[in-house]
Order: C-alpha cells, then structure tokens, then sequence
C-alpha cells in the first residue's frame, strides 16, 4: 500500500538497511515493511500462536474471554489454584520467549 500511496517513502524504504538485520532476516525496511502486509503472511502464523495463549492466559483468569476486555475491581473471575497459576505461567513464558 505504501508503495502506491507514497512511492517516495517506498524507495526510501527499499534503500535503508534494516538494523538487526542479522537477528530478524529482514534486509531493508522495505522488507520489513512487505512482511507486515497480510498478503505476504510471513508474520502470520506466529502472530495468530501468540494472539492464541494470551487470550487463553486471560481466559484462564476471568473464565472467558470478553469484548470489551473488562476486568472485575479488585479480584479475578475465576477462583485461584496452583493448577491454574501453573498453567498461567507456562503460557506467560511463552509469551516471553516468543
């Protein structure tokens, strides 16, 4: 879309090297910028892997997942054990680690 709306930002894009190229395998901000469109779905299936296991750490709390995201003042929807901290917790650090 950036290349039809602002073609002068496009070749910009196309000419910065991107920094941490080495860490993310994107070479240019113009590559980044492709991999950020839908179409190209290269950030996709791990953006859909971490949407899935923070709505299930929030639904693990409040009991289900609700829109908008409220939360009760003073407490949770669900009542605490060491089962459902553990399961909070392995999804939390993968969330980190992801």
């Amino acid at each position: 879309m950036v290349k039809e709306t602002n073609p002068g930002v496009w070749e910009l894009a196309q000419k910065t090297e991107a920094p941490h190229a080495a860490d993310h395998g994107y070479r240019t901000i113009g590559d980044i910028m492709l991999g950020l469109q839908s179409i190209h779905r290269r950030f996709l299936p791990r953006d859909v892997a971490v949407s899935r296991y923070t709505r299930e750490m929030f639904c693990l709390m409040e009991g289900r997942h609700v829109h908008p995201s409220t939360l009760y003042p003073g407490g949770v929807g669900t009542v605490p054990t060491v089962q459902l901290f553990t399961d909070y917790l392995t999804r939390l650090m993968r969330y980190a680690n992801s």
